[in-house]
């Protein structure tokens, strides 16, 4: 995996790092829990999100990326054998 999937997995991760506190410390908040609970709760939701985004989206963009480059090969082998 290069650089740039590597620069795309982390920013893909920490943006659904992100996601994950707003919606625990919104979801905590409007369910009647304290600020203190809900901070705590927003932390280890962000926390388990980076982690486990972290493992996956490497697998996933490696996944996509390896389709995109395996029909692009087959779309320039179409045009040259036209």
């Amino acid at each position: 995996m290069d650089e740039g999937s590597r620069h795309l997995a982390r920013l893909l991760s920490t943006y659904l790092a992100c996601l994950a506190f707003a919606v625990t410390f919104l979801a905590t908040n409007l369910l009647g829990g304290g600020l203190g609970a809900a901070l705590q709760r927003g932390v280890l939701a962000a926390a388990v999100a980076l982690v486990v985004a972290r493992l996956l989206a490497v697998a996933v963009l490696d996944l996509v990326f390896s389709a995109m480059a395996r029909d692009r090969a087959a779309r320039q082998r179409a045009e040259a054998g036209e």
